[in-house]
């Protein structure tokens, strides 16, 4: 597990290990609500999106991820289907597991959602965090597609619950009508079931509108 205190200097060094390549690093999960609001609790793992990818050049990108595997003294093995590699080695002296989502494949987030992530990301500390509203829905989404009774349902709907409670601290809202645009990035069959979801858990801080 990674502790509350080692998130940021990991991340500052995993930076460093992409940047040699010439990759910049999109958080995704837990981690991002540590960047956007404050740390939510130790985690197993750090999510991360490389970026820029050429979408012709496969074999480059994985040379490039083996390079960073080198120099991590670890392992790197992908999903079938090209959806997840994950990247597991050294950082700040502790071996630390990386989930690279959406290496390839389209499993969990399309392209056209990870490019508005990017999009609308901000550099903090070097590294680029998606909106809250991105974060929020992308919870969401991880919430509804799990089945009842899969202990990771009840994880995210208290990350939802929990980053609810943050934003209420901050005196944060989220602006209703970039939940809306960002739902309609989804396909056609989550889209109406997504906003439920999402309204469910965060409305009391949630504008109408903006």
């Amino acid at each position: 597990m990674i502790g509350e205190e080692e998130q940021k200097r990991i991340l500052a060094e995993l930076r460093k290990r992409f940047s040699e390549e010439e990759l910049n690093i999109l958080i995704l999960g837990s981690i991002a609500v540590h960047y956007r609001l404050r740390p939510v609790g130790k985690t197993k793992d750090i999510d991360i999106r490389p970026f820029p990818i050429d979408d012709d050049s496969f074999e480059e990108y994985w040379d490039k991820l083996e390079a960073i595997k080198e120099r991590m003294d670890g392992s790197l093995n992908i999903e079938k289907g090209g959806s997840t590699a994950t990247l597991i080695g050294s950082l700040e002296g502790k071996e630390v597991t990386i989930e690279v989502i959406d290496s390839w494949g389209e499993k969990f987030l399309t392209k056209e959602v990870i490019d508005d992530m990017i999009d609308k990301s901000e550099e903090i500390e070097g590294i680029y965090v998606p909106s809250v509203e991105h974060i929020v829905v992308a919870k969401a989404e991880a919430y509804m597609d799990r089945t009842e009774g899969d202990p990771n349902k009840e994880k995210f709907r208290q990350d939802l619950v929990k980053i609810r409670e943050l934003l209420k601290e901050e005196k944060m809202e989220l602006a209703g009508g970039e939940i809306e645009r960002i739902v309609n990035l989804r396909v056609e069959r989550k889209k109406d079931q997504l906003l439920n979801v999402v309204k469910r858990y965060l409305h009391e801080v949630m504008t109408e509108d903006g």
